[in-house]
């Protein structure tokens, strides 16, 4: 009786990722495929069908500002790069794309993981350093793949991560490197619970009017609670390291932050 009933098991578990497997490779990698017309920028692309897609999971620099009413070409560092990289493994082909929770984002771009063939490419430039990690939830359907090609680029230093790890600078030098990537490293002294953000403060000088301010949007504080992390708790009076792109806001100076991962604690 036991091995009838073993053997059941098995024709059942048999017919049934039969049928399943087929429905999970469908939702990995969709069977529509779109041609891909232009590359707009290293995560934006327009297919031949008109519509524009934002890659999920990664955040490259802008090649232009808005400024004045109009938009103006003026890159920001490895714009140039992300664009001609992303140019070479999508531009004129054939891509597939996986949708997650929000299918498209406020200017009706659609929001996407790309294929080409079996390469993820989000996570293809990810690993080639030619983006910032950028999970934003509740788009984390990829954000273990995501974070550990972020990681590993950072660790092997390609591409932007190259010039952000040459130099580790304190929070009183960020004014002089707006605009730029560059790895900081400094105590958290104060943090600021706003409407929509946390802010730890990377205090420069002891009083507050230099420094770096971290910005966690609180929609993605679910990504550090998953990890056991709380920011109000876990980073205050704690040496900090992270690497980024450094803004200028409202007289001050900026790295947004979207997952744990992107924030060391040294001690």
């Amino acid at each position: 009786m036991k091995k009838i009933k073993y053997r059941l098991f098995l024709f059942i578990s048999f017919q049934l990722c039969i049928f399943c497997f087929p429905l999970l490779c469908y939702c990995v990698f969709p069977a529509e495929e779109f041609l891909v017309q232009e590359v707009i920028d290293g995560d934006t692309i327009r297919l031949a069908n008109g519509e524009i897609v934002r890659y999920l999971g990664i955040d490259t620099s802008e090649l232009r500002w808005y400024k004045g009413g109009s938009w103006v070409y003026h890159p920001q560092p490895f714009a140039e790069e992300a664009k001609k990289y992303n140019s070479l493994l999508v531009e004129g082909k054939k891509v597939k794309l996986e949708f997650d929770q929000e299918k498209k984002d406020k200017q009706k771009r659609l929001l996407a993981y790309v294929y080409v063939d079996n390469l993820f490419v989000n996570a293809e430039i990810l690993k080639q350093g030619y983006a910032f990690f950028d999970i934003r939830v509740p788009n984390v359907k990829h954000s273990k793949e995501l974070s550990e090609s972020y990681q590993q680029a950072k660790k092997e230093r390609v591409g932007l991560w190259k010039e952000a790890t040459e130099e580790i600078i304190s929070p009183a030098l960020v004014k002089n490197f707006s605009g730029k990537i560059k790895t900081i490293e400094g105590v958290v002294t104060k943090i600021l619970d706003k409407r929509k953000i946390i802010k730890l403060v990377l205090d420069g000088d002891g009083e507050g009017k230099t420094g770096l301010g971290i910005v966690i949007y609180k929609n993605n504080l679910s990504l550090f609670k998953k990890e056991g992390i709380n920011p109000k708790e876990t980073y205050l009076n704690k040496i900090v390291r992270l690497a980024g792109l450094i803004c200028e806001y409202k007289k001050g100076f900026e790295i947004i932050v979207h997952h744990p991962a992107e924030i060391e604690i040294l001690k």
